[in-house]
């Protein structure tokens, strides 16, 4: 990235509510509770919904063991996150399947969610389900947004609910306006500050739509220095500009040709939250 850019925003911009039902994959870890409490934190501002899934690999055995485990399963769930045991708006669901990330991303597509909030390590019963391979692939393959973050949720900062500067990453004019479309409707409402970072192959290549762009979200840029690894630069961005959310495209990477580049890497680096669009 060679760029940074921020813009303001016009007040009487008409913002629908982007988050009013969100799925949270969880494996009775820590990390799936603090998840939950904020994705709850969350949908009670946008008056929303919260759907808590758990996602249990079947055993090797017989069918009484199957049973065995499900009702194990159904009490862990029903115990989980007590607090909201009564709350309508939180619904629990088990599936039992030997594909995780299959079952998180059809159950998210099937019902229409339009956030998934993923706790990205988890140590219960099943410790790598919500790991490496399986949170690439959602972040990769969902429907929808997915927010991510490599931070323990058991101390939820405030700026993660209302983020101050919103940090956005695009490889082309194209990319950008979409992004920049999509992230104004959450910006707008928080009263948080947009910031967007480009590409140097966008700002060589398309200058003209950049600026036509820029001038749309009326930006006024700002030259950074840019590095060749490109987590190490969103950090870098992140930190400079004191970012409480970074957005990204989930394509963007292969775009410009960053081989074994994907956005969990990016989770994986930068010091905020991330949402993968």
């Amino acid at each position: 990235m060679s760029a940074i850019s921020q813009c303001a925003f016009d007040s009487e911009t008409e913002i629908g509510p982007l988050f009013s039902n969100i799925l949270v994959p969880v494996d009775f870890s820590e990390r799936s509770v603090g998840a939950a409490r904020f994705a709850v934190q969350l949908a009670r501002s946008a008056h929303g919904r919260v759907t808590l899934l758990h996602v249990e690999r079947p055993p090797e055995g017989n069918l009484f063991r199957m049973a065995e485990l499900e009702r194990s399963v159904e009490q862990r769930m029903s115990a989980f996150l007590s607090e909201s045991a009564r709350n309508p708006s939180v619904q629990r669901i088990v599936r039992v399947h030997p594909d995780v990330a299959g079952t998180i991303l059809r159950h998210a597509e099937e019902n229409g969610a339009d956030l998934i909030v993923l706790p990205t390590h988890g140590y219960g019963a099943i410790r790598r389900a919500l790991q490496g391979s399986v949170t690439e692939r959602v972040l990769r393959n969902a429907s929808c947004p997915v927010w991510a973050t490599a931070e323990a949720f058991s101390t939820m900062p405030t700026n993660w609910l209302n983020p101050e500067r919103i940090l956005c990453a695009a490889s082309t004019a194209t990319e950008g306006d979409r992004i920049l479309n999509w992230a104004s409707r959450l910006a707008s409402p928080l009263t948080a500050q947009l910031c967007i970072a480009w590409s140097r192959k966008a700002l060589t290549q398309g200058p003209e739509q950049i600026d036509r762009v820029q001038r749309k979200f009326r930006i006024y840029a700002e030259t950074v220095v840019e590095r060749e690894n490109v987590p190490d630069t969103l950090r870098d961005a992140v930190v400079r500009l004191r970012a409480g959310l970074l957005v990204v495209d989930k394509n963007s990477w292969s775009a410009q040709g960053i081989s074994g580049l994907n956005p969990y890497e990016i989770v994986r680096h930068v010091p905020c939250p991330v949402i993968s669009l």
